[in-house]
């Protein structure tokens, strides 16, 4: 997903197996099969004003597409290709928890605010914790996002 030059990177990978070796790789879907990712990004782009990257660029959803996916392993010599689709669910205990492990843990965000004031950053963390409200259970107030990866196993 990250990976500037993909071509390269799967060549890198498929050079270093043994004959008969396997690969395995797990990439998110599109933006709307995955909520907790696109949650974030979306508010983030929204209060920064930032446009979404052009195609292309590496993301958390640039190998979205199946097709594309399956074409980049076989153009880099992998064979006996399968992908499936999997559902994975993160839960919170709430919106602030999840914002908290945002905050911490998404690399593409921090990239995003660094050029926000720490007042500005504390806005658009607490627009994230309303964007996440979407998805708790009034109940409860825990969150949950579903979302969906794209598996894919290859041979050398």
């Amino acid at each position: 997903m990250f990976l500037p030059d993909l071509k390269a990177g799967l060549s890198n990978v498929y050079r270093s197996l043994v004959e008969g070796g396997h690969f395995a790789a797990a990439v998110w879907a599109l933006p709307a099969q995955d909520t907790l990712i696109a949650t974030t990004m979306d508010t983030v782009m929204k209060e920064t004003n930032v446009a979404p990257p052009p195609p292309g660029t590496p993301g958390p959803f640039s190998l979205s597409d199946e097709n594309s996916l399956k074409n980049s392993f076989m153009m880099s010599g992998f064979k006996d290709l399968t992908i499936e689709r999997m559902k994975v669910s993160f839960d919170f205990d709430s919106p602030d928890e999840f914002t908290t492990f945002t905050s911490e843990t998404a690399g593409p965000l921090q990239k995003m605010l660094a050029n926000q004031t720490e007042e500005r950053k504390k806005e658009i963390f607490k627009a994230i914790v309303e964007a996440a409200k979407k998805y708790a259970d009034n109940n409860t107030g825990q969150v949950r996002f579903k979302n969906e990866a794209i598996l894919i196993v290859s041979k050398k």
